[in-house]
C-alpha cells in the first residue's frame, strides 16, 4: 500500500494533469517541485494502474522532448455541472464589473465587492473539484 505522502504526490501530479495535459517528466517535475526521478517511479505507477496513458514521440525525438503523460479519459471524470457553476459564476461577475463605470457612485460600490467575491468564488470551486476529481481517479483504479 503506498504511503501516505506517495498518495499526496500522485494526488498532486493529476492535479496537474487535469489542468494541463500532455506533460513531460521534467514539466511535471518542475510544476510540483519534486525531483525527476521520484515523479518518474510515481508516473510508471500510475500508467501501470491505467489512470495515465503514455503519449510517446518518435524515437530520435525521445531524447529531445520526452514521452508525454496524459488522464485515460476512460477514467477522466466529467465535470459539466462544475464547469457550469464556474462559467455562470464568472460571466456574473464580470457583468457586475462591466456595469460599474454604467452605474451611479453607490450602485458601484456595492457591485464591486459582489463581483470580487463571485471570482475567488468560482476559481476556489474550480481548485477545489479538480482536487476531488484527482482523488476520486486515485481511489478507483
Amino acid at each position: 500500500m503506498p504511503s501516505e505522502k506517495g498518495e499526496n504526490l500522485d494526488v498532486k501530479i493529476i492535479e496537474y494533469l487535469l489542468r494541463n495535459s500532455r506533460k513531460t517528466t521534467p514539466q511535471i517535475a518542475k510544476a510540483i517541485g519534486t525531483p525527476t526521478s521520484t515523479i518518474e517511479y510515481r508516473l510508471k505507477n500510475l500508467v501501470e494502474k491505467g489512470i495515465l496513458l503514455v503519449e510517446t514521440p518518435k524515437s530520435s525525438a525521445i531524447r529531445k522532448y520526452g514521452r508525454k503523460y496524459y488522464i485515460n479519459p476512460a477514467v477522466k471524470p466529467n465535470p459539466r455541472k462544475t464547469m457550469f457553476l464556474m462559467f455562470f459564476t464568472v460571466g456574473l461577475a464580470l457583468s457586475g464589473l462591466v456595469l460599474i463605470p454604467t452605474a451611479p457612485l453607490a450602485s458601484s460600490l456595492l457591485l464591486l465587492p459582489s463581483s470580487v467575491l463571485g471570482i475567488l468564488y468560482a476559481v476556489q470551486k474550480y481548485i477545489l473539484e479538480i482536487r476531488n476529481q484527482a482523488r476520486l481517479i486515485l481511489n478507483s483504479a
